[in-house]
């Protein structure tokens, strides 16, 4: 759950889609699409992982890639905020 709204965030990698969808889900089990993040790379390998940050970003990352992808979620939109590179060995908790 994100601290500063208190919601939980999702993503869903729809079939044939390259970039997922980002959803928000309040405490009744609502969900509000925000849809394919603006600015996020596409490709054959699929977003798997993702988590807030206590710093209330979004972060999502690809299977097979060494990438974190920073997703501002504060606004309507979901929004590429950054990229940050994860040597082998770190994890995303």
């Amino acid at each position: 759950m994100r601290a500063q709204d208190g919601y939980i965030y999702a993503t869903e990698a729809p079939a044939g889609a390259a970039i997922p969808r980002i959803f928000r889900i309040d405490s009744t089990g609502f969900l509000t699409s925000l849809g394919q993040p603006v600015g996020l790379p596409g490709g054959a390998d699929k977003y798997v992982t993702g988590a807030i940050g206590a710093d209330g970003f979004y972060y999502i990352r690809q299977q097979n890639q060494n990438t974190l992808y920073r997703i501002d979620v504060s606004g309507g939109a979901a929004t590429l905020a950054a990229t940050v590179a994860i040597g082998a060995g770190e994890v995303l908790a």
